[in-house]
């Protein structure tokens, strides 16, 4: 019995601890070394972004195609998306307010000359937000390989929604192949995803020795302050998810939470990206979500 007890050394939270406090020590004391590292922690994340399209159309079509019929599965689409509208609304408010009271941003002295123009003006857009009709009409791809290429989420999830609802109205008899075929795709996808995750240490460690080599030891006390509030909106919102979640759609959100213990969710603060956490929220949402919903 003791020989098959994990040793708490395998732990990946453990592992992503260690791997913190590593990168926070060479990047102070190595500020060069820990600024050339940089391409670990952005390497971690691109193999993150590689298998997340895949891995939404993968979920999207099987989900939809699993229900069957299709007045079904617009009467969920419609809860769904009413649900997302409120939902994302009240959690935009409730970040401003948090965001507002706690200024987690604040403090940090950061030379400008040190930051990338272009990068900037591409997280930005330039300062400009596309129209309403602009984002609508981006969300239809020009073509679905393109989608898959550039990475781009919604059209992928929008073609996965029609893919999906029409193998549902074609039914699974009629194409036992193809529905076999994705879902197939979505279990190599997992297996990949569980390859990626065992090297979560090695990208939070390059991310963490990056910040503090090029930007100074003094930020980890903002970020401190940053993880402090994200973490703490995250468990108050989660609090209110689970008893809107509970009791209107019978979904167990603490069986979700359990799910989502992977290393995705602890590298995050690590890795300075939410990318990580996308395939083990998609994961955990298609294990815990229950076979005869409310949501029908």
């Amino acid at each position: 019995m003791a020989e098959n007890k994990k040793r708490w050394w395998t732990s990946v939270f453990v592992q992503l601890l260690v791997a913190v406090v590593a990168g926070v020590l060479v990047g102070h004391f190595w500020p060069v070394l820990g600024a050339q590292l940089k391409p670990v922690g952005d390497g971690f994340i691109r193999l993150i972004k590689m298998i997340i399209a895949p891995l939404i159309f993968g979920v999207v079509v099987t989900g939809i195609a699993a229900v069957g019929d299709v007045k079904a599965v617009g009467r969920i689409g419609l809860k769904a998306i009413v649900y997302f509208e409120v939902v994302t609304t009240f959690a935009l408010l409730f970040g401003l307010v948090v965001a507002n009271v706690f200024r987690p941003g604040a403090g940090p002295d950061i030379n400008p000359a040190t930051l990338d123009p272009h990068a900037v003006t591409a997280q930005t857009k330039g300062g400009q937000l596309p129209s309403a009709g602009d984002f609508l009409l981006h969300t239809i791809p020009d073509s679905v390989v393109n989608a898959f290429a550039q990475n781009q989420l919604l059209q992928v999830l929008v073609f996965a929604v029609f893919f999906g609802v029409a193998l549902a109205a074609i039914g699974r008899e009629r194409a036992p192949l193809v529905l076999d075929f994705v879902d197939q795709v979505q279990q190599i996808v997992f297996k990949v995803m569980g390859w990626i995750m065992r090297v979560a240490p090695l990208g939070a460690f390059g991310a963490m020795a990056f910040i503090i080599g090029q930007y100074g030891l003094s930020t980890l006390g903002t970020y401190a302050k940053l993880i402090a509030a994200c973490y703490g909106a995250a468990v108050l919102f989660t609090l209110v998810l689970a008893a809107i979640s509970r009791f209107y759609a019978g979904v167990s959100v603490w069986k979700f939470l359990r799910y989502a213990r992977r290393p995705g969710w602890w590298c995050r603060p690590g890795t300075r990206s939410t990318s990580t956490a996308r395939p083990s929220t998609s994961r955990s949402a298609r294990c815990s979500w229950p076979r005869r919903s409310a949501w029908r």
